[in-house]
């Protein structure tokens, strides 16, 4: 774009705006191939699973359109509940969820795992 004569600055908001628009139309559409035979495992070895997502309201969607829906118990959107990870209450509510469903795991029974790569 600055190439175009475009000053750097605007090249770089716009840049910014269409990464934007892409990771709000296709975060999250795509899952490793593995993944269901994963989860299958999982399910197989005895272990209830749900998500706990800090999203922005598309995550149960997201789930199912993917094709995992079947293997999760519950989906926690934070956007939905309106609390957000690392708040305390939202994996309370996924406790609630798996009391819901079931036997009511306590806290120290469960594991939460991260997608954050820091």
């Amino acid at each position: 774009m600055v190439g175009l004569g475009i000053p750097l600055e605007r090249a770089e908001e716009a840049g910014a705006a269409m990464f934007a628009e892409h990771e709000r139309d296709h975060m999250w559409t795509r899952t490793d191939p593995e993944t269901p035979a994963a989860l299958e495992r999982l399910l197989d070895d005895g272990y209830r699973l749900g998500v706990v997502s800090n999203a922005d309201g598309r995550m149960p969607g997201l789930i199912e359109q993917v094709g995992l829906a079947p293997y999760f118990e519950f989906v926690v959107d934070s956007h939905l509940v309106g609390v957000a990870k690392p708040d305390a209450r939202i994996f309370h509510e996924a406790l609630d969820r798996l009391a819901e469903r079931g036997d009511a795991p306590r806290a120290r029974e469960c594991l939460y795992v991260g997608d954050l790569y820091a």
